[in-house]
């Protein structure tokens, strides 16, 4: 199972097909991907939706970890694509 990672401009299908991809993990900073067919992708292709880069973030969502201060934030859209079923 491959997973990419990669905003709209690199995760088009045509490269991710060429690279052998499988599942997405998106980063959108606010919005989830309401629409993944706009970049090629179907809605049970996205695995993960990076939320926040630690300063943009338009949802309700933490923007950062105790002990850790502001990151990278991410949640699971789809388990079984991480699983590889």
């Amino acid at each position: 199972r491959v997973l990419l990672y990669g905003h709209s401009a690199m995760v088009n299908r045509g490269i991710s097909d060429q690279m052998g991809c499988d599942a997405l993990w998106l980063p959108t900073y606010g919005a989830k991907p309401s629409d993944p067919s706009a970049i090629g992708w179907a809605d049970d292709q996205v695995a993960l939706w990076q939320y926040s880069n630690g300063k943009t973030n338009k949802t309700a969502y933490p923007t950062s970890v105790d002990g850790i201060s502001t990151c990278d934030l991410s949640v699971v859209i789809s388990n079984d694509l991480l699983r590889g079923h």
